[in-house]
């Protein structure tokens, strides 16, 4: 197994590549405009039937940093303080189980959807037909500003059969 860090929205992974993805809170950071574009992409880069896996927080009251607003999409932001006492807005969703059923439904085989006092988690397999991505995949190695440096929205996001998965111009 090996983990390749890319772009969330456009990952420079071939087609196939992978046997199975994991986000990890990760999901509470995707935009609501921007979901069905992550998903698109995720499911570009697995074979049929690739298991993937995602987790993340539900929002515990007294527990949760309190949520700050809500824009006009419905996504939610917290304040966060940083050490030298300034604050940074935050986007940070807590879906409910009724819309990661409605979000995942349409992408997945076999879901399984789980939900505990503080997490959730959701599993299901890649369907023979996937939607296609929304952008071509461009670059390859590891995307962003520099060697080693991951770009906004980088995760290590899949294991691949046979070898390392191989960007879209086809070279490592």
């Amino acid at each position: 197994m090996f983990f390749v860090a890319a772009d969330a929205y456009a990952p420079a992974v071939r087609p196939g590549a992978c046997t199975a993805a994991f986000a990890g809170f990760w999901w509470s950071y995707v935009p609501h405009q921007r979901q069905q574009e992550f998903l698109r992409n995720l499911h570009g880069g697995l074979t049929v039937g690739a298991r993937v896996v995602l987790l993340d927080n539900r929002y515990v009251e007294g527990s949760s940093t309190p949520l700050g607003r809500r824009d006009d999409a419905g996504n939610t932001y917290q304040r966060r303080g940083l050490a030298d006492g300034s604050e940074n807005e935050v986007l940070k969703n807590f879906p409910t189980a009724q819309e990661l059923r409605a979000a995942f439904e349409p992408v997945a085989l076999d879901l399984q959807l789980v939900t505990h006092d503080y997490y959730w988690g959701a599993s299901g397999r890649r369907p023979r037909a996937s939607p296609p991505r929304s952008r071509t995949l461009t670059g390859c190695g590891t995307p962003g500003p520099g060697p080693g440096r991951s770009p906004p929205g980088a995760w290590a996001w899949c294991s691949g059969a046979g070898g390392p998965p191989r960007c879209a111009r086809d070279h490592r």
